[in-house]
Protein backbone atom coordinates (compact mmCIF):
# COMPACT_ATOMS: atom_id res chain seq x y z
CA UNK A 1 0.00 0.00 0.00
CA UNK A 2 1.82 3.34 -0.95
CA UNK A 3 -0.31 5.30 1.99
CA UNK A 4 1.60 3.12 4.33
CA UNK A 5 5.02 3.16 2.64
CA UNK A 6 4.83 6.87 2.33
CA UNK A 7 3.92 7.15 6.38
CA UNK A 8 6.79 4.80 7.18
CA UNK A 9 9.25 7.37 5.21
CA UNK A 10 7.83 10.35 6.96
CA UNK A 11 8.22 8.16 10.12
CA UNK A 12 11.86 7.69 9.18
CA UNK A 13 12.71 10.99 8.37
CA UNK A 14 10.98 12.55 11.36
CA UNK A 15 13.05 10.01 13.44
CA UNK A 16 16.21 11.44 12.12
CA UNK A 17 15.57 14.94 11.71
CA UNK A 18 14.61 14.95 15.40
CA UNK A 19 18.13 13.46 16.05
CA UNK A 20 19.80 15.91 14.09
CA UNK A 21 17.70 19.00 16.42
CA UNK A 22 19.47 16.82 19.44
CA UNK A 23 22.64 17.59 18.08
CA UNK A 24 22.17 20.92 16.58
CA UNK A 25 19.43 22.60 14.88
CA UNK A 26 19.39 23.41 11.15
CA UNK A 27 17.42 24.99 8.82
CA UNK A 28 17.30 22.06 6.62
CA UNK A 29 16.00 19.65 9.23
CA UNK A 30 13.46 22.50 10.43
CA UNK A 31 12.45 22.71 6.21
CA UNK A 32 12.12 18.72 5.82
CA UNK A 33 9.49 18.73 8.88
CA UNK A 34 7.63 21.33 7.66
CA UNK A 35 7.24 19.73 4.45
CA UNK A 36 6.29 16.24 6.07
CA UNK A 37 3.88 17.99 7.88
CA UNK A 38 2.94 19.88 4.27
CA UNK A 39 2.28 16.14 2.62
CA UNK A 40 0.23 15.58 5.80
CA UNK A 41 -2.12 18.05 5.67
CA UNK A 42 -1.09 18.96 9.13
CA UNK A 43 -0.49 22.76 8.05
CA UNK A 44 0.01 24.98 10.82
CA UNK A 45 2.20 22.50 12.30
CA UNK A 46 4.37 23.27 8.74
CA UNK A 47 3.78 26.76 9.60
CA UNK A 48 5.43 26.31 12.79
CA UNK A 49 8.31 24.37 11.62
CA UNK A 50 8.77 27.02 8.20
CA UNK A 51 8.13 29.87 10.87
CA UNK A 52 11.73 27.86 12.66
CA UNK A 53 13.45 28.22 9.47
CA UNK A 54 12.86 31.79 9.58
CA UNK A 55 13.88 32.22 12.70
CA UNK A 56 17.36 30.49 11.83
CA UNK A 57 17.98 32.74 9.48
CA UNK A 58 17.93 35.90 11.42
CA UNK A 59 20.70 34.80 13.74
CA UNK A 60 22.65 33.72 10.61
CA UNK A 61 22.23 37.26 9.30
CA UNK A 62 22.86 39.09 11.89
CA UNK A 63 26.09 36.78 12.55
CA UNK A 64 27.11 37.17 9.10
CA UNK A 65 26.69 41.32 9.60
CA UNK A 66 28.95 40.88 12.65
CA UNK A 67 31.19 38.94 10.19
CA UNK A 68 31.47 41.63 7.70
CA UNK A 69 31.62 44.32 10.53
CA UNK A 70 34.82 43.15 11.73
CA UNK A 71 35.97 42.31 8.18
CA UNK A 72 35.12 46.18 7.51
CA UNK A 73 37.36 46.84 11.15
CA UNK A 74 40.51 45.03 9.76
CA UNK A 75 40.04 46.64 6.24
CA UNK A 76 40.13 50.43 7.76
CA UNK A 77 42.11 50.15 11.08
CA UNK A 78 44.46 47.18 9.46
CA UNK A 79 44.79 47.66 5.96
CA UNK A 80 44.29 51.45 5.45
CA UNK A 81 41.48 50.24 2.65
CA UNK A 82 38.36 53.16 3.45
CA UNK A 83 37.09 51.96 0.38
CA UNK A 84 36.80 48.13 1.16
CA UNK A 85 35.75 49.11 4.83
CA UNK A 86 32.81 51.09 3.77
CA UNK A 87 32.01 48.05 1.21
CA UNK A 88 31.72 45.92 4.22
CA UNK A 89 30.56 48.16 6.51
CA UNK A 90 27.65 48.68 3.78
CA UNK A 91 26.75 44.92 3.26
CA UNK A 92 26.89 44.42 7.54
CA UNK A 93 24.45 47.21 7.71
CA UNK A 94 22.06 45.33 4.61
CA UNK A 95 22.04 42.42 7.10
CA UNK A 96 21.43 44.13 10.46
CA UNK A 97 21.31 47.86 10.34
CA UNK A 98 20.58 47.59 14.04
CA UNK A 99 23.85 47.61 14.98
CA UNK A 100 25.54 50.96 16.62
CA UNK A 101 29.13 49.80 16.55
CA UNK A 102 29.36 49.47 12.50
CA UNK A 103 27.05 53.05 12.08
CA UNK A 104 29.44 54.46 14.26
CA UNK A 105 32.99 52.32 12.49
CA UNK A 106 31.08 53.67 9.00
CA UNK A 107 31.51 57.37 10.54
CA UNK A 108 34.76 56.64 11.68
CA UNK A 109 35.90 55.52 8.14
CA UNK A 110 34.30 58.60 6.31
CA UNK A 111 35.94 61.19 8.68
CA UNK A 112 39.15 59.23 8.47
CA UNK A 113 38.17 60.15 4.45
CA UNK A 114 37.60 63.86 5.15
CA UNK A 115 34.16 63.66 4.47
CA UNK A 116 32.63 65.13 8.11
CA UNK A 117 28.89 65.70 7.19
CA UNK A 118 28.48 61.79 6.14
CA UNK A 119 30.54 60.87 9.22
CA UNK A 120 28.20 62.89 11.44
CA UNK A 121 25.08 61.32 9.96
CA UNK A 122 26.97 58.11 11.04
CA UNK A 123 27.59 58.81 14.60
CA UNK A 124 24.18 60.41 14.64
CA UNK A 125 22.56 56.63 13.43
CA UNK A 126 24.91 54.78 15.42
CA UNK A 127 23.53 57.56 18.50
CA UNK A 128 19.81 56.88 17.75
CA UNK A 129 20.49 52.99 17.31
CA UNK A 130 22.37 52.69 21.26
CA UNK A 131 22.57 56.23 23.22
CA UNK A 132 25.77 56.04 24.70
CA UNK A 133 27.92 58.99 25.55
CA UNK A 134 30.57 57.73 23.27
CA UNK A 135 28.37 57.86 20.53
CA UNK A 136 27.02 61.25 21.39
CA UNK A 137 30.30 62.43 21.64
CA UNK A 138 31.67 61.48 18.15
CA UNK A 139 28.91 63.33 16.69
CA UNK A 140 29.63 66.61 18.64
CA UNK A 141 33.34 66.59 17.39
CA UNK A 142 31.96 65.56 14.17
CA UNK A 143 29.18 69.12 13.66
CA UNK A 144 32.05 70.79 15.55
CA UNK A 145 34.40 69.75 12.44
CA UNK A 146 31.47 71.06 9.80
CA UNK A 147 30.29 73.91 12.17
CA UNK A 148 27.02 72.94 12.81
CA UNK A 149 26.37 74.67 15.88
CA UNK A 150 22.79 73.26 16.82
CA UNK A 151 23.81 70.32 16.66
CA UNK A 152 26.75 70.46 18.41
CA UNK A 153 24.70 71.56 21.38
CA UNK A 154 22.05 69.16 20.95
CA UNK A 155 23.98 66.38 21.22
CA UNK A 156 26.06 67.91 24.09
CA UNK A 157 22.23 68.94 25.81
CA UNK A 158 22.19 65.01 25.50
CA UNK A 159 25.23 64.32 27.60
CA UNK A 160 24.40 66.61 30.21
CA UNK A 161 21.00 65.05 30.23
CA UNK A 162 19.04 68.08 29.62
Amino acid sequence: DDEAKKDEIYTKTEAYCNKIMEIKPVATAYLTLGNIRMNQKKYQEAIDYYDQVNDLQNIVDVNKALAYRELGRIAGEKEQNLVKSQELLSKSLKLNDKDAETWFLLGVSHGVAGNHQQAAEFFEKAYTVNPTPDYAKNAIMAYKNLGNETKVAYFQSLLNGK
